[in-house]
């Protein structure tokens, strides 16, 4: 197995929650409505150590006054169904993450029809890596083209996961 089969990824969480994640990553505790799952649950990595440290800043509305780690994990790519999206930050690359992340993140009444399952969802992967979002202006846009997250989405994504540290 290669090296080029792993990455590095790290996640902030509150501290009260460390013990449970490093145990068993949980996806049905995971949070709703995510850049990347709608009709489950996932959990969520970031490839940089800064921006996770970033997250739980309270500027920008992270674990204000909350005690908090960052823990990092190994993933092992190898046999996972992974989609990756562009980092492209225009034209139909940039068009086919917004409108993924826009279809994730809609928030529907309990009386409004469900929207068939995006294209993305059919496939199955267990892995969605891509940027994280922010709404301007009305519209899902990169954060920034440096900050890049991976969602775990199936428990078999969650077998791939390694856990090597907490800070």
């Amino acid at each position: 197995m290669s090296a080029s089969n792993h990455i590095q990824l790290y996640h902030a969480a509150l501290q009260k929650f460390v013990v449970d994640i490093k145990a068993h990553i949980r996806l049905d505790v995971a949070k709703e409505r995510t850049d990347f799952c709608r009709e489950s649950h996932s959990f969520y990595l970031t490839d940089s150590h800064e921006t996770a440290k970033n997250v739980m800043a309270p500027e920008v509305g992270g674990f204000e006054g909350l005690p908090t780690a960052i823990l990092t994990f190994s993933l092992n790519l190898e046999g996972l169904k992974v989609k990756t999206f562009s980092k492209e930050l225009s034209g139909p690359a940039l068009d086919e993450w917004r409108e993924y992340v826009k279809y994730c993140r809609e928030y529907r009444k309990k009386k409004d029809p469900v929207p068939p399952p995006h294209p993305i969802v059919k496939e199955g992967y267990d892995v969605i890596v891509g940027w994280m979002s922010t709404k301007r202006g009305g519209h899902y846009e990169p954060i920034d083209s440096h900050v890049w997250q991976y969602a775990i989405l199936t428990e078999r994504g969650v077998s791939a996961l390694k856990f090597e540290k907490v800070e």
